[in-house]
C-alpha cells in the first residue's frame, strides 16, 4: 500500500504542474520524458565517480534540464508558432532518446544513499532490534505532493499570475488585450 501511495504522489506532483498547462488550453506530452532525462543526469552525478558529490549538484542539474527543456518548448510554441501537440511530442521523443543514449539503455546503480532517501525515505519509520520494520511511517513523497498542491493553489487562486492563467484558458485574445 505504501508503494502505491509513493507512486501516486510522484505522478500527482507532475499533475499539479500539468494543471497550469491544461487551464491555459495547452497540452504537454513531454513531461514524462523530461523527468526521465533529468533523473538520468541526476542519478549519474550522484553515483560512481561522483558518489561524494553534494546533493545540491544532481538536484540543480535535474532542475536546469527541466527548465531548459521547458524553455525550448515554450519558445518554440510561443515564438515559433509550432502547435503545442507537435512541439511537445518532438521534445518527448528527443528527451527520451537522449536519456537512452546517455545511459546506453542501462540502469544506473550504486547511488548515493542520501540521494535515494530523498524520494524513498519515510517520516517516522522505526525498526526493532532485529532490524525489522516496527512502524512504517509516511513516505516523504506525500509531503512533497502536499507542498506542491499548496503552492499550486496559492499561485492559481491568490496571485495575479494565476488570474492570468485562467484568463488565457478562457479566451486568449481577450486575455492579451486587457490588463489583469
Amino acid at each position: 500500500m505504501l508503494l502505491i501511495v509513493k507512486q501516486v504522489s510522484m505522478y500527482s506532483i507532475l499533475c499539479v504542474g500539468m494543471t497550469f498547462v491544461l487551464i491555459t488550453g495547452g497540452i504537454d506530452l513531454s513531461v514524462g520524458s523530461i523527468v526521465a532525462l533529468a533523473a538520468v543526469f541526476a542519478a549519474h552525478y550522484c553515483s560512481g565517480d561522483y558518489l561524494e558529490t553534494p546533493l545540491i549538484v544532481p538536484i540543480a542539474i535535474a532542475v536546469f534540464i527541466g527548465l531548459g527543456c521547458g524553455l525550448i518548448n515554450g519558445i518554440c510554441i510561443a515564438y515559433g508558432n509550432i502547435p503545442p501537440f507537435i512541439m511537445t511530442m518532438c521534445m518527448m521523443l528527443a528527451a527520451r532518446g537522449a536519456a537512452y543514449v546517455y545511459t546506453n539503455a542501462k540502469a544506473i546503480f550504486n547511488l548515493n544513499p542520501d540521494f535515494v532517501n530523498i524520494s524513498n525515505g519515510f517520516l517516522g519509520r522505526t525498526y526493532t532490534e532485529e532490524k525489522l520494520i516496527e512502524n512504517y511511517g509516511i513516505p516523504y513523497m506525500v509531503f512533497y505532493f502536499a507542498a506542491a498542491v499548496l503552492i499550486g493553489i496559492v499561485i492559481l487562486h491568490f496571485t495575479t499570475y494565476g488570474r492570468r492563467i485562467y484568463a488565457i484558458g478562457g479566451n486568449k485574445v481577450a486575455a492579451s488585450s486587457t490588463s489583469i
